[in-house]
């Protein structure tokens, strides 16, 4: 019988498996063993200048349905996917300023994540099913 891998691994090797059915082959994933916080499943962070992300899934991911979990690992991938649109808009905060930056932001980050949910549900099913529970 072959060894169970913990559900970090498997985690990692779904994302490993899958990142190229959107073009991302040549990103460096990490699945951390923090727990992302609790105001949501999972998060990533990209890190400047290179081609390495790193995706932490929160307690409560664990608890999801397949599909659910399905959705929220591609919405992390389509992160990557939009990444540079992201870092191009935060760079207007010191060409707009700290009052305009404050009202802007916000909307932005919403609007941006709304926009990769709906994307995420519209694809998901196209992904390998998983089940990390």
């Amino acid at each position: 019988m072959a060894p169970r891998i913990d559900k970090y691994e498997a985690v990692s090797r779904w994302l490993e498996a899958c990142k190229g059915q959107l073009g991302l082959n040549e990103w460096r994933i990490v699945v951390s063993r923090d727990p992302a916080g609790d105001d949501c499943y999972a998060e990533t962070q990209l890190h400047d200048q290179s081609q390495n992300a790193t995706i932490a899934v929160a307690h409560k991911f664990w608890s999801l349905s397949a599909d659910e979990q399905r959705v929220t690992l591609v919405h992390e991938l389509l992160h990557l996917d939009t990444w540079r649109c992201s870092e191009m808009v935060d760079r207007l905060k010191d060409i707009i300023g700290a009052q305009a930056w404050a009202m802007f932001e916000p909307l932005w980050e919403d609007e941006w994540e709304r926009l990769i949910d709906r994307q995420a549900v519209r694809i998901a099913q196209q992904f390998p099913e998983c089940d990390f529970r």
